[in-house]
């Protein structure tokens, strides 16, 4: 937020707003994007390191990645590693996909006109 620009804020000020009234109409909609892109990256970081923490004993994927290998199961742990990637994969291209439509916008669409 420090990092915003005060022209929104100034006039929000001098039309008589109030600071909630800063926050919601001049610095929300600024920060806003910027917020959503880093917790969207945040979840994409807890997906990928789901499977290390497991594999420490904190549940989960890594449990039962860590079990199986105990067992010298290598076909169910390559499959568990193929399903890991491939989840971290597609949550990766989703979450950067909608990062990206965040902080670029909307693009601007060509309605052709009704005849």
């Amino acid at each position: 937020m420090e990092s915003t620009p005060t022209g929104p804020s100034e006039a929000v000020r001098a039309a008589g707003g109030t600071t909630p009234e800063v926050l919601r109409w001049a610095l929300w909609p600024q920060v806003a994007p910027s917020i959503a892109s880093f917790a969207l990256y945040r979840f994409e970081i807890n997906i990928r390191t789901s499977a290390v923490l497991g594999i420490v004993g904190a549940g989960g994927i890594g449990s039962m990645l860590a079990n199986y290998t105990n067992y010298r199961q290598w076909d169910t742990v390559g499959m568990l590693l193929i399903v890991v990637v491939v989840a971290t994969m597609i949550v990766d291209l989703i979450s950067g996909t909608i990062r990206r439509r965040i902080m670029k916008g909307a693009s601007d669409r060509v309605v052709a006109p009704s005849n």
